[in-house]
């Protein structure tokens, strides 16, 4: 127990020195896959030593710990030196900036993890209203009857990147375009449910305004609120004991 909440505690700390001073993370744990497919679409040889170098500029570049408070790196990257021979994991350090390394090794379905804890799992499409009421009901009432835990994978899309603005140049021509014409979960409802003559389209009206009308309302609520401080970071995350 004494172990656990040092463990606790150190994680608090590095989570606090993260955020500390308003700066940003710098997620530089893309794979070696991805990492040569960019590399081909510029002409540049997809070598260790080509990701290497191009890892180096970033890691290297001045002024980075005026930035950066963290950086995410990958198993290839993390081991990489400087062509001096000074690890990157030094120079990060040395900059004022703590490293951590990307621990997945890809896309799993988790239906299929769950099912190796002795779980049952269903593994659904998300994007599908009905689909995934279908299977929600199965599993609640496994639940309810004492044959649980019961784990579901929803598989969904999402439109868009991982920051406001981001160009998504990690997804393929059209991708998005595509999961938008297919994939929305709310354009499919609305067609369903309108085809099969199960809702008035002038309830589903009605629902969409007052639905705009909350989100307007809730962003300028939290654009008027003041930034939260540093010591609600660790709220509803850790357990404590």
């Amino acid at each position: 127990m004494g172990q656990s909440r040092v463990n606790i505690q150190a994680l608090m700390d590095t989570a606090k020195a993260l955020i500390a001073g308003d700066k940003g993370l710098l997620a530089m744990d893309e794979s070696t896959p991805t990492c040569n497919k960019r590399f081909a679409a510029a002409g540049i040889p997809q070598t260790e030593e080509a990701r290497r170098s191009y890892r180096e500029l970033i890691v290297t570049t001045p002024g980075l710990g005026e930035c950066i408070n963290g950086a995410i790196l990958y198993d290839e990257t993390i081991r990489q030196r400087t062509d001096e021979g000074k690890p990157f994991v030094k120079v990060l350090a040395d900059a004022g900036i703590i490293a951590g390394i990307k621990v997945d090794l890809g896309a799993k379905d988790m239906a299929t993890r769950a099912e190796g804890f002795g779980m049952q799992a269903f593994k659904v499409d998300g994007c599908d209203f009905f689909a995934v009421y279908k299977v929600m009901t199965e599993a609640i009432a496994l639940c309810r009857t004492g044959k649980g835990p019961v784990a579901v994978e929803f598989d969904t899309e999402r439109f868009y990147g991982h920051f406001e603005g981001d160009p998504q140049k990690y997804r393929g021509a059209d991708e998005v375009s595509r999961a938008r014409e297919t994939r929305d979960c709310i354009k499919n409802f609305r067609a369903t449910v309108q085809a099969q003559n199960l809702l008035d389209i002038r309830e589903l009206d009605a629902i969409d305004a007052e639905v705009e009308t909350l989100i307007d309302l809730s962003v300028k609520e939290a654009l008027a609120a003041p930034p939260p401080g540093a010591e609600y970071v660790t709220e509803d995350v850790y357990v404590t004991y």
